[in-house]
């Protein structure tokens, strides 16, 4: 296609007001071809950012099984119910040993999940990471007041889960 041609449906076809352009610039092929490349960067950006989204809404009634159920730490007879549901993880304790601990709604994100608990003047942020269908870990994001001998023992340590039966 010859030069002239081009320059002529770009002419007739787009507006210089559409890209902005300076009083002083004039507009070029040059300019309404970066237009159009940035155009089209952003469409693809904006895609890339919304298909975790989307196809989150698939995965999520599959996650949600592999977290929900009742789930023992590994040497202990300490059992915790999980629940997850939009994204929303409530804890309930089936066999705390005897500990009297309470829990905030967390946050699961995929395999990743954010919790607050408080158990005895300590509020600690635990959180949890998915390794399979049955296997968890957690560990501790932060622990305050960090002189107490809970945060100081508990903080470099990870708790292993196994799932004991699904809900």
């Amino acid at each position: 296609m010859p030069t002239s041609s081009v320059i002529y449906y770009v002419c007739r076809h787009f507006k210089p007001s559409t890209f902005k352009t300076s009083p002083y610039k004039s507009v070029t092929v040059v300019n309404i071809m970066k237009a159009q490349r940035r155009s089209v960067l952003w469409l693809t950006f904006t895609a890339l950012l919304l298909a975790p989204i989307v196809s989150w809404s698939q995965l999520s009634s599959d996650l949600e099984e592999d977290w929900n159920g009742i789930w023992n730490a590994n040497g202990t007879a300490f059992e915790l119910g999980v629940h997850v549901a939009d994204q929303q993880l409530t804890l309930e304790a089936i066999e705390s040993l005897g500990f009297e601990w309470t829990s905030e709604n967390g946050l699961v994100y995929d395999r990743q999940a954010v919790i607050e608990v408080k158990y005895e003047g300590v509020e600690a942020v635990v959180e949890i990471t998915l390794i399979d269908s049955t296997h968890a870990v957690a560990s501790l994001r932060s622990c305050l007041p960090e002189y107490m001998v809970v945060c100081v023992l508990a903080k470099p340590l990870q708790a292993h889960f196994t799932k004991v039966a699904s809900r």
